[in-house]
């Protein structure tokens, strides 16, 4: 076993010994055998079909087959193409790659790489199809497909299709389609249509279409389509349909289909059909369907099934209601608590406690608890050990009743008023 790493070792240092080497070998000097063109190069020829040795390329255009080099052109400016297998045994490089390239520090290419690149540090290229992998970083600056790894960061400038990883982040400037996971962040700078994982967050700057998770935040800018996951944060800005979930706040900020949940916090700016679950808080500008909070729900219109451990305030409620406390401009339909307040009442109601109708308002419907206090028209039946309309055009059962549009006797009476 020690004699192959001591082999090994010796190969790879007269290796390097005889690229050193060809570095005082200037282009005229350069050879090839047994052609000028093609067959086994020696220094920096121009264009060799075959295999190619060199200390560093300045002078190469094309190369079709086998380049071995130690370091790339220092002065950056790449015009070879490559075709075939480059290795640097420091760094390589060049315009364009159809093929392979490896080295153990770098690999950059000024264009576009069709297949396999690998660099120990960074692999760098405007654009790839294929496989960009860097031990440290992976970067394209323009469009690429197939899949890219970076150790610490792996960044695409503009779209991306296929799968990005990146040990601290993955970065897709622009639209990305496919898989993106960052061991911290995942960022896709436009769209994203697929999977984005990040350990701490997931960001999407306008459109999400698929899955978003993150155990910190996850955001999309505009709209999200999908499922939606955020540790402690779950954002769309404009809207969503699909599924949400966090652990502290879900907010989605325009109209949204599917469910939205937290356990803590859930707010919605728009109309809302579906589901909406706040383990503590529940605020939405409208929502259809069933809303379920712990403690207060709070916002514009609510229809559907509303449940509330304390609260509910919202301008219009409609549908079944159970919570202690209903607050609104308007309720329509059967609700249980323990208070009841409002403009507006219809329906069948069981507010344990009190019923109150504010002035101007009116009720039409059934009304049971202990104290009806209506300053407005009663259209109905109540029922309670005080009834109180300032306006009865209904039918009141209780203790006592009383009817303020009329006089005499009939104004106040037990059992029933009319």
């Amino acid at each position: 076993m020690n004699y192959s790493y001591a082999l090994a070792f010796s190969s790879a240092f007269l290796l390097i010994c005889f690229l050193s080497g060809l570095s005082s070998v200037t282009a005229q000097q350069s050879f090839s055998i047994p052609s000028q063109t093609y067959g086994i190069a020696f220094g920096d020829t121009e264009k060799t079909t075959g295999i190619r040795f060199n200390y560093r390329d300045r002078r190469l255009r094309e190369m079709n087959g086998l380049n071995i080099t130690l370091l790339q052109n220092p002065n950056d400016d790449f015009n070879s193409k490559i075709r075939g297998l480059s290795v640097g045994l420091v760094s390589t490089g060049g315009r364009s790659l159809f093929g392979i390239s490896i080295a153990p520090v770098a690999t950059v290419f000024e264009d576009r790489t069709n297949g396999f690149t690998l660099g120990g540090i960074a692999s760098v290229s405007s654009g790839f199809t294929g496989f960009q992998l860097g031990g440290i970083a992976a970067v394209s600056a323009e469009q690429s497909g197939g899949l890219q790894f970076g150790g610490l960061a792996s960044v695409a400038g503009e779209d991306l299709r296929g799968l990005q990883l990146g040990g601290f982040a993955a970065v897709t400037g622009e639209n990305l389609r496919g898989l993106q996971f960052g061991g911290m962040a995942a960022v896709a700078g436009e769209n994203m249509r697929g999977g984005q994982i990040g350990l701490l967050a997931a960001v999407t700057g306008e459109n999400v279409n698929g899955l978003q998770a993150s155990g910190l935040a996850a955001v999309a800018g505009d709209k999200m389509q999908g499922f939606q996951f955020g540790g402690l944060a779950a954002v769309s800005g404009e809207g969503m349909r699909g599924i949400s979930f966090s652990g502290l706040a879900t907010v989605t900020g325009g109209d949204g289909f599917g469910s939205a949940n937290s356990l803590f916090a859930t707010v919605s700016g728009g109309s809302f059909t579906g589901s909406i679950f706040g383990g503590l808080f529940v605020a939405a500008e409208s929502v259809r369907g069933l809303t379920l909070s712990g403690i207060v729900t709070a916002g514009g219109e609510f229809s559907g099934l509303q449940i509330s451990g304390a609260v509910i305030a919202a301008n219009e409620i409609n549908g079944l209601t159970f919570t202690p406390v209903a607050v609104s401009g308007s309720q329509r339909g059967a609700s249980v608590g323990l208070v009841i307040e409002t403009n507006a009442l219809r329906g069948i109601h069981i507010p344990a406690i009190y019923s109150h109708v504010k002035p101007g308002g009116n009720q039409n419907g059934g009304v049971v608890s202990l104290v009806n206090y209506n300053r407005g028209t009663q259209n109905g039946l109540s029922i309670g050990l005080l009834n109180y309309s300032r306006e009865l055009r209904g039918v009141q059962f209780g203790l006592i009743n009383i009817a303020g549009n009329k006089s005499g006797l009939g104004k106040v009476l037990p059992i029933i008023n009319f």
